[in-house]
């Protein structure tokens, strides 16, 4: 799809793949490079939707903080290695198992607004821990993550000294001193890709109550009414009320639509938004 506002043009891609190699995807696909770093440590294949609008600059490049819409990515099974993040995590807690993470039929969503990727909250299962990981990274590889990490007390092994530790600084309300069956590690992770921080909170019980990714789930829909469907009302295009509709569809009412969305760009558009998939 192609439209114009004063001397603005504006590109929409959409695309439905399957089976593409993270690593291959990285290397060649500039989209993937801005998008999703972490493709670059990940070993195996993911299928993918994705309907994305873009501004077109003089030269017919793609304005890559212009980019709005929605990535839907599906992990049928594939290996994480050796990530900076988890590297950190690990050596603040002493937890096992966070140095080589099997994904095994993980779905991640993803909204894109302005220079931002949004994360719909998504749990992973890792040996006897169940991480919930949320937030936002910025094109510029900035990253604003929250992850809760959930393990049973007696399966803390190496992690137990460093918890009875941090439940004596930290003890959890109501538990009058005693320990919780499910232990709660909560981090914050900041800094950009290349050079992640990741500060330790206060622990908490993985008992009752919301969830910890519905909590999460609430902010990410927040961020989404704010950035698409809040008081801009002027960008009325075919593109944006695509992507706004599928936004309610999958986000905002419970829905789970992955149709594509049918366009037909023209030759030059085809050449403008061509710079999305070229290795940066």
């Amino acid at each position: 799809y192609y439209s114009t506002k004063p001397d603005i043009p504006v590109a929409n891609l959409t695309y439905k793949i399957t089976s593409f190699d993270f690593k291959q995807s990285f290397d060649y696909l500039g989209l993937f490079q801005s998008l999703a770093p972490i493709f670059s440590q990940v070993q195996g294949s993911f299928s993918s939707n994705m309907n994305i609008n873009t501004t077109i600059q003089p030269d017919l490049s793609p304005n890559m903080n212009s980019l709005s819409g929605i990535a839907g990515f599906n992990i049928n099974h594939a290996f994480v290695k050796n990530v900076e993040v988890f590297k950190k995590i690990t050596a603040l807690t002493n937890l096992e198992g966070l140095d080589n993470i099997e994904l095994n039929n993980i779905s991640i969503n993803t909204v894109v607004k302005d220079g931002k990727v949004l994360i719909e909250p998504f749990e992973l299962p890792v040996k006897d821990m169940k991480l919930t990981i949320g937030g936002a990274q910025g094109l510029d590889k900035s990253l604003d993550y929250d992850i809760a990490i959930d393990i049973p007390w007696d399966k803390l092994g190496k992690a137990s000294t460093m918890t009875n530790s941090l439940l004596a600084k930290n003890p959890i309300p109501g538990l009058n001193g005693l320990h919780p069956d499910v232990i709660r590690f909560n981090f914050d992770v900041g800094g950009n890709a290349n050079s992640p921080t990741v500060k330790m909170l206060k622990p908490s019980a993985a008992i009752g109550g919301q969830s910890v990714k519905e909590a999460m789930k609430e902010s990410f829909t927040n961020q989404i009414k704010n950035s698409f469907l809040g008081n801009n009302t002027s960008d009325s295009t075919t593109s944006n009320k695509s992507v706004k509709e599928q936004l309610k569809d999958n986000f905002l009412s419970g829905g789970n639509n992955n149709d594509s969305v049918k366009t037909t760009p023209t030759e030059q558009i085809k050449q403008g938004i061509k710079g999305l998939f070229k290795n940066k």
